[in-house]
């Protein structure tokens, strides 16, 4: 039963004897780790970069390897220096505007757009038609008239549905 208490690291029991437990032989006692203490001239944060090797042998044994892992450099100068490539300033048409107005805007030079890429972004609803046959069985109210109806359609149609907008007006 000896055995097992070492392995699990149990304290032993005192023999029926009447032997003190602190005379008994505690040389198999784990000892206690001990940290590596920083040093005065190294912050908090790099201390503890330097891993569980400094912690060991109480240096840095974690050093970067000497030999460059390649030949190209691809550091923050090497990228800086460059260039994002040339822009001008060209023409466009948009083709949600019914006035075929010409534009100017800057865009990388050799890049042609067929059409304007936010265009896609402007939809129209359909115009919101009903017949008096529909506005009789589903829209009719009493504190609600057609020409309310109506206007509140017009509004729809004029500022695309835009909530805020409609209800200023």
């Amino acid at each position: 039963m000896g055995d097992v208490k070492d392995i699990l690291g149990l304290k032993k029991e005192a023999p029926s004897t009447g032997v003190p437990t602190s005379t008994l032989d505690t040389s198999k006692a784990p000892r206690k780790a001990t940290k590596a203490r920083k040093p005065p001239n190294v912050s908090r944060e790099v201390f503890a970069l330097l891993g569980s090797s400094a912690e060991a042998s109480g240096a840095a044994t974690n050093l970067p390897s000497m030999v460059p892992s390649s030949q190209r450099m691809t550091g923050f100068k090497d990228r800086r220096d460059a260039s994002g490539g040339k822009w001008e300033w060209a023409p466009y048409k948009n083709s949600a505007r019914k006035d075929h107005h010409q534009f100017l805007h800057w865009q990388k030079a050799g890049v042609e757009y067929l059409d304007y890429p936010y265009a896609r972004f402007n939809i129209k609803l359909d115009k919101l038609d009903y017949t008096d046959e529909e506005y009789s069985t589903h829209l009719a109210a009493a504190d609600w008239t057609r020409g309310d109806s109506d206007h509140l359609r017009d509004l729809c149609q004029r500022y695309d549905c835009r909530w805020p907008v409609i209800h200023d007006r």
